[in-house]
């Protein structure tokens, strides 16, 4: 096919980014600025290339996009490497953060609508965070305590102790959990490599050099990483896919508050597939068993915690409230007549 464009499409008229020259002999070349701008109005003066093929048009016009795209790519790849934060212009929800959500969204039944706009929430809130940055990733110490600032004076959270990620991210009531999941999710897209440590009742963030507290004023959110084992002497490290887990918990212990035990349970035992040393999970796994007043298999459960965690009062407490009870031929210790405490 020989159709051709005719000198007011010729390139040096509309793509003035597209210089064309010929040699003795050969096809017309092409070389790119991608920094012109076309001309729509202008007119071709060009006597060197009179008419073009369509395919070559469109070739020129490619080789032009793919110019311009690694022109963008490097602009970026630049403002990485100096520590800036760059806004993608669709924010799109990593692997781990959008398994939480599913989770959650099924638990709740929210019709896809809603999903959408409480994802489109979260991408605000990381879309804001990231915009406000003005710290070198490199300054671990100084760029979690600016991001504490920002969760306070620009975002304007609160922090409560149960949370879920839905209401963190439509009401911006965040707790340990969903705040460390929020802000691993922004240190990530700048670059900067984190771990979570979960302790007893807690979780944060901890970075090459630095830890962070998410839930705790500015001033006190960073601390050295030589400090985790005096505060936290029972911790465990574990990589940001690993948040999976207490979200399955978090649902087992709503379950579980409704009284649907059977129900709960899987969400428990799916989070210890995830973290088996989770102490939280095996805590709410006696409770529930205590529930169903097989104490024997409970006070199993809860002797696994002590062997984890020898310090934990509480479930020491439990197995000697337990035993007493049964030593007494008691069908039914006290304890299990009351909704108990639960651990998220």
């Amino acid at each position: 096919m020989t159709t051709t464009i005719r000198s007011y499409l010729e390139c040096d008229a509309l793509l003035p980014g597209i210089t064309a020259y010929s040699k003795s002999g050969s096809k017309p070349g092409v070389s790119i600025n991608p920094d012109a701008q076309p001309n729509f109005n202008a007119r071709s003066t060009s006597k060197t290339v009179k008419y073009l093929k369509i395919n070559n048009y469109i070739m020129f016009r490619a080789k032009l996009f793919r110019s311009n795209l690694r022109h963008h790519a490097n602009s970026l790849q630049v403002q990485r490497q100096e520590g800036l934060a760059c806004i993608p212009e669709k924010v799109q929800l990593p692997a781990t953060v959008q398994e939480i959500f599913n989770i959650e969204f099924s638990f709740f039944g929210l019709p896809h609508e809603q999903r959408s706009h409480v994802t489109g929430k979260y991408a605000s809130h990381v879309s804001t965070i990231m915009e406000s940055i003005s710290t070198s990733k490199k300054d671990e110490k100084k760029l979690f305590m600016e991001i504490a600032r920002i969760l306070r004076s620009k975002l304007k959270v609160t922090f409560e102790e149960d949370s879920t990620l839905i209401r963190s991210a439509t009401e911006k009531s965040f707790n340990c959990y969903s705040s460390v999941v929020l802000v691993s999710d922004v240190l990530q897209r700048i670059g900067n490599k984190v771990e979570i440590i979960i302790s007893p009742g807690h979780i944060l963030l901890a970075g090459s050099t630095h830890a962070f507290e998410t839930t705790s004023a500015p001033e006190y959110a960073a601390f050295h990483r030589s400090f985790i084992k005096g505060n936290y002497p029972v911790h465990w490290k574990l990589g940001v896919e690993k948040l999976v887990g207490p979200a399955w918990n978090n649902i087992g212990v709503m379950l579980l508050k409704e009284g649907k035990i059977m129900q709960a349970l899987p969400g428990f035992e799916r989070s210890l597939k995830i973290n088996p040393s989770d102490t939280e999970a095996m805590y709410n796994i006696g409770t529930a068993l205590c529930m169903q007043q097989k104490y024997e298999d409970a006070i199993a459960v809860y002797r696994k915690i002590l062997e984890i965690n020898p310090h934990d009062d509480v479930v020491a407490q439990k197995v000697q409230h337990i035993l007493s009870h049964n030593d007494q031929k008691s069908k039914t210790p006290a304890a299990s007549q009351e909704m108990p405490n639960l651990r998220m």
